[in-house]
């Protein structure tokens, strides 16, 4: 019995690791730096030039300005990892 007590704490404890790290990422999402913003942007309007699909229903025509809006609706794909500033 005490096995399956130590087993399901491991279990809370990896769920609670999952929850954080997926609260970590939202957070950091909402928080883009004016200069993460610019790359996201850019990288994903390079890729809908190069013919990449759209991901998002859109009457724009400029690739710049259909990244911008998906950045805006949160669909862009590209994640930013950052390093710790110690």
């Amino acid at each position: 019995m005490v096995e399956v007590a130590v087993k399901e704490e491991g279990k809370k404890g990896r769920r609670g690791k999952e929850e954080e790290e997926e609260k970590e990422e939202e957070r950091v999402k909402k928080n883009y730096t004016k200069y993460e913003k610019a790359r996201i942007i850019g990288a994903r309007a390079l890729q809908i030039a190069a013919g990449a699909p759209v991901l998002i229903k859109t009457e724009k025509m400029d690739s710049i300005e259909i990244a911008v809006e998906e950045f805006e609706k949160d669909a862009i794909p590209i994640t930013v990892k950052r390093r710790d500033s110690r």
